[in-house]
C-alpha cells in the first residue's frame, strides 16, 4: 500500500536536523566547515557558544558526563523518531516537530559541551578521543534522518538507522576517563601494530631473510622444482646478512622502548599535571609515527636487499625514534622512574645504530 507523498512540512522538518547538525559540528569544532555554510554557521556558532556559556560543567568529569547525558538523549529522541516512522501512515507535522526539536536541542547541547574541552587543560589525545565519538553519534544520526528522508515509513530503514545510533551513542560512554588513558590507548594499539611487526620480522630472520608469505604462495606441485632457485633468490646472502643487523636491532628498540613508555604511564602517569598533559599528547604525537616507519623498514630487510631503501628507512625510523624517547624524557613519570627509563643511554644506541646502518651501506 503506497504511503502517498511525502509532505513539505515533514522533509523540511527534517532535512532542518541535518542542517542543525552539520552547523552545530562545525561550530564546535567536531568537523570541518564547508565553505558554502559561511553565511549560515554564525547563528549556530552563536547558539552553540551561549549554551557552553550557560553550561556550569568544568571538570572533566562532568564534561564526560555530560557528553554521555547529550548522546543518551540524541538516541532517544531518534528511537522515538525511528518509531513515529516505522509504519504508515506518516506521522503529523507537530508530532514529527515535537520530537525533531528535542534532537536538535540535544545537538547543540552535545556540541557546546564537547566545545568545552580545552588540549591545555585535559589533553588534545582525549579531546580527540571526544571528537571521534561525537563524530560517530551526530553521523549516525544523520544516517537516520537521511535514510528517512529516503524512505518515509519503512520498518527496516527505521530500525537501521536506530541500530546506528544506538551503537554510536554507546561509544560515547566508552571514552577514556582522562588524557592519561586516552595516551594509553593510543600506546597499546601502536604496541600491537610494531609486535605485529617484530612477529614478521622474526619469521624472516628465522628463514635467513625470506618471508613465509613467499613460501605459502608457491604452489605444492612447483615447490620441488623452484626449490633450489628460491633459495638462492630470496634468501639473504653473507653481505646481506650483515647490512641488516642494525636495522634488526634498531626495530626491536623501538618496540622495547613504546613497551617500557607503556607501563611508566600506567604506573607513573599523572593526569592532574598540566604540563605532564602537554607533553603526553607530543608523546602521542610521536608514538603514532613509528608503526609506519617500522612497517616500511621491516619489508627492506627482505631478501633480495635494495640496500639504499633499506638505509632510508632505517634512517628515517631512527631520527622518529630519537625525537620519541627525547619527547618522553621531559615528562615527569620518566625522570621519575629512575633506572627503569635512561633516556640518555637510548638516544646514545639509537644514534650508533643509525650510524652503523649508514656506514654499512657505504663499506658493503
Amino acid at each position: 500500500m503506497s504511503q502517498g507523498p511525502f509532505p513539505s512540512a515533514l522533509k523540511d522538518q527534517l532535512e532542518h536536523v541535518l542542517k542543525t547538525t552539520t552547523l552545530a559540528k562545525q561550530s564546535a569544532g567536531i568537523a570541518v566547515k564547508h565553505p558554502n555554510d559561511e553565511g549560515t554557521s554564525e547563528a549556530s556558532r552563536a547558539e552553540v557558544t551561549a549554551t557552553a556559556t550557560s553550561t556550569s560543567v568544568t571538570s572533566i568529569d562532568e564534561i564526560k558526563k555530560a557528553l554521555e547525558s547529550g548522546a543518551q538523549k540524541i538516541s532517544t529522541e531518534c528511537t522515538k523518531l525511528a518509531l513515529l516512522f516505522s509504519k504508515p501512515p506518516l506521522p503529523s507535522s507537530d508530532e514529527c516537530g515535537a520530537v525533531t526539536s528535542e534532537i536538535e536541542s540535544a545537538v547543540t547541547f552535545l556540541a557546546a559541551t564537547y566545545s568545552l574541552l580545552s588540549p591545555s587543560s585535559h589533553g588534545m589525545t582525549l579531546k580527540t578521543e571526544f571528537q571521534h565519538a561525537a563524530e560517530r553519534v551526530l553521523g549516525g544520526l544523520n544516517m537516520l534522518v537521511s535514510a528517512l528522508l529516503r524512505n518515509g515509513s519503512s520498518s527496516s530503514s527505521s530500525l537501521q538507522g536506530t541500530g546506528s545510533v544506538w551503537e554510536s551513542c554507546t561509544a560515547m560512554s566508552k571514552v577514556s576517563k582522562d588524557n592519561i588513558s586516552a595516551a594509553l590507548k593510543v600506546f597499546i594499539n601502536q604496541l600491537h601494530l610494531l609486535r605485529d611487526v617484530q612477529s614478521q620480522v622474526d619469521e624472516v630472520v628465522s628463514n635467513n631473510g625470506c618471508s613465509a608469505l613467499e613460501d605459502d604462495l608457491e604452489e605444492e606441485d612447483d615447490l620441488e622444482e623452484k626449490d633450489d632457485e628460491k633459495t638462492t633468490a630470496t634468501q639473504w646472502s653473507p653481505e646481506e646478512k650483515y647490512f641488516v643487523q642494525p636495522s634488526l636491532r634498531l626495530l626491536k628498540i623501538t618496540l622495547d622502548v613504546t613497551e617500557i613508555l607503556s607501563r611508566l604511564i600506567v604506573t607513573k602517569g599523572n593526569p592532574e599535571d598540566l604540563d605532564e598533559i602537554l607533553k603526553i599528547d607530543t608523546m602521542v604525537t610521536n608514538v603514532k609515527k613509528l608503526s609506519p616507519l617500522a612497517d616500511d623498514l621491516a619489508e627492506e630487510i627482505e631478501a633480495p636487499v635494495d640496500r639504499k631503501e633499506c638505509e632510508e628507512n632505517a634512517v628515517k625510523l631512527g631520527r622518529c625514534l630519537l625525537e620519541f624517547i627525547k619527547s618522553s624524557s621531559a615528562c615527569h613519570f620518566c625522570t621519575a622512574a629512575g633506572e627503569k627509563w635512561s633516556g640518555q643511554d637510548l638516544e646514545k644506541r639509537v644514534t650508533e645504530l643509525v650510524e652503523i646502518v649508514q656506514s654499512h651501506s657505504t663499506v658493503v
